[in-house]
């Protein structure tokens, strides 16, 4: 196979945001990137996700339980004077001499780690000092420290806890003797390692750094019903529980302020998606003011948030009617920051196009390309029909994925190394509309049953074969895209997808090839026209590592690298460029450039 690079461009520059994520509150999506190690912190019972893949792989939840003789001992969630929320947890002894405790399992901790141990609590009658523990499943202490009694009335109570040894289902225990019976009160409990970095895991921040998302969106379905942002700001132990999109509860403890904490720890521009439905325009007003112009304040940021998306996924006549005031008012709180819609439609633009930067379509069908491109183009020219100013509306895909699958073992193909690939071949359809295609996020960031980039329980994590695929995009920073000729076939086996472009100061050429055949295949790239040297070059590949690669390869927490992206040799083969790609491979290469003409 022969391929030439003509030396034309095409339209637009590649941006960053391209290579987005996304995240919400649904299910494990959020809790499962922060530090919080407790389900339930406020004790206000779990709510099971309505969402499933497979019961047996699906995350199990770990409820607050009475350790001790229930004849002798009681535990409740009790709704009489809880320090926020809706109820509290209470531990009652009778009983003079009797010990209990509550328990939560699931907790996987680091032998000589430090866990910071935080907790509400009051009491009413004899009972004795606070015992705080970690023990393993096998029942041994691993860690243990005691706290001063609790009074009438709410007070903190921290200490750090360092076990001895590792678990990866350890269990914490509070527990209290009574001295002549009474009842201890708790409420607001955190467990947190010390290494965590502004709340989030160490080992989230590395790899999410690693992956460049360049914009991260913050939304999703729990906010057209369920989200109201004033819950999620403020000290931790006053926010209040809410139910997400997908039925199961969520405390609060990861708001507006961590998810802007976790964008300046990686380097990304944060994408704010506000709530339209049964709101005003003041409330998304009221936001704005307090991401962009609250000044002080616990978490003093870089920057302001500059995008954002009114409303998520809704539509029709009354979407088309409010939004114009919605845009007026956040506007009137900053004028600079960039309006986004929801759907895109002709009423949207023609009644607030003006105040837009982007419409946002969702797509998840990019693994069908000539579906997706059919679409991209019905969205440009509704723009080009009714936007009112010419070139200034442009796309942001805000949620896509290569398949949508119903819930259930069809979400399984979201894992695989097939996934990845089509996600790739998404990315050049994209980078052949850089001129309107500005920002596009991937869904889901995290877990999603099946559908994130990365997998995570209570202490490890692992990268799924897309977070490779799209890494190594956005590592090699190709942002000029350039003409490919048609190819010369020679000889059988499927066709590659390649994009080529220039780095943004053009000292590089970037170049990935997909090869999702289940043949190798040979391309050569012709690159005489493009008036360059080449001086060096580095390249990577993402495949299955096994002996049998396969369509359907999946990492998992005991093989977390059978598909990842490793180093391959780029010779110097002169002007015409020779590729060996694998069977069901994607590979990227970045060739260093001399433009200096020739000596005479």
């Amino acid at each position: 196979m022969r391929l030439t690079l003509t030396g034309g461009r095409l339209p637009g520059r590649i941006s960053p945001f391209q290579y987005g994520q996304f995240f919400e509150y649904l299910c494990s999506l959020v809790p499962s990137l922060y530090g919080e190690k407790l389900q339930d912190p406020g004790f206000e019972g779990i709510r099971p996700c309505l969402a499933h893949y497979l019961p047996e792989a699906d995350p199990h939840d770990h409820p607050w339980q009475l350790r001790g003789d229930p004849a002798r001992a009681s535990f409740e969630l009790d709704t009489s004077a809880p320090l926020a929320g809706a109820s509290s947890g209470r531990l009652t002894i009778p009983t003079s001499g009797t010990r209990a405790a509550v328990r939560q399992d699931g907790i996987a901790v680091e032998a000589g780690a430090r866990y910071q141990l935080s907790l509400f609590a009051r009491a009413e009658d004899q009972v004795g000092p606070i015992t705080t523990q970690l023990v393993d499943d096998g029942g041994t202490v691993m860690a243990s420290v005691s706290l001063p009694a609790a009074g009438d009335h709410w007070a903190l109570r921290s200490v750090t806890l360092s076990p001895e040894g590792m678990s990866r289902n350890a269990s914490l225990e509070i527990g209290v003797s009574g001295v002549g019976g009474g009842s201890l009160w708790i409420d607001q409990i955190s467990l947190m390692s010390t290494d965590a970095v502004s709340g989030w895991r160490p080992d989230v921040v590395e790899t999410l750094r690693a992956l460049r998302p360049g914009i991260l969106r913050f939304g999703g379905t729990t906010i057209r019903k369920h989200f109201e942002w004033t819950d999620t700001v403020g000290p931790p132990e006053r926010r209040q529980p809410f139910l997400d999109g997908g039925g199961s509860s969520q405390s609060g403890n990861v708001g507006i302020d961590e998810f802007l904490d976790l964008c300046d720890t990686i380097g990304v521009e944060p994408l704010m998606c506000v709530r339209f439905s049964d709101r005003q325009p003041a409330d998304a007003a009221a936001l704005v003011e307090y991401c962009n112009k609250t000044v002080g304040g616990p978490r003093p940021r870089r920057a302001p948030v500059r995008y954002w998306q009114i409303g998520n996924e809704v539509r029709g006549a009354e979407y088309e009617a409010g939004l114009p005031e919605f845009c007026r008012a956040m506007l009137d709180v900053d004028p600079n920051i960039h309006l986004m819609s929801s759907f895109p439609s002709a009423g949207v633009l023609a009644g607030s196009g003006r105040h837009l930067s982007h419409v946002c379509p969702h797509l998840y069908h990019a693994a069908d390309l000539e579906r997706a491109e059919a679409d991209i183009a019905s969205h440009l020219d509704l723009i080009r029909r009714a936007a009112p100013t010419p070139g200034q509306v442009r796309l942001a895909i805000t949620e896509w994925n290569a398949s949508n699958p119903d819930w259930g073992p069809g979400r399984g193909e979201l894992m695989t190394l097939g996934n990845a690939l089509a996600c790739a071949r998404f990315h050049h359809l994209m980078h052949r509309h850089a001129d309107t295609i500005e920002i596009a996020n991937r869904s889901n960031l995290a877990d999603s049953f099946c559908g994130g980039a990365i997998e995570t329980d209570n202490g490890r994590l692992y990268c799924r074969p897309v977070y490779y695929v799209q890494a190594m995009y956005a590592q090699l920073g190709g942002r000029w895209p350039l003409e490919i000729a048609s190819a010369v076939d020679d000889g059988p086996g499927s066709t590659p997808d390649v994009s080529a472009a220039f780095s943004d100061d053009q000292d590089a050429l970037v170049l990935h090839l997909v090869n999702d055949g289940s043949e190798p295949l040979t391309v050569d790239i012709d690159i005489s026209r493009l008036g360059v040297t080449i001086v060096d070059g580095d390249g990577w590949q993402v495949s299955d590592g096994s002996a049998a690669p396969s369509q359907e390869a999946m990492n998992g927490f005991d093989t977390p690298d059978r598909v990842s992206s490793r180093p391959i040799p780029v010779r110097d083969a002169g002007l015409l460029q020779r590729y060996e790609l694998p069977p069901l491979s994607c590979t990227g290469v970045k060739l260093a450039l001399d433009r200096s003409p020739p000596v005479a």
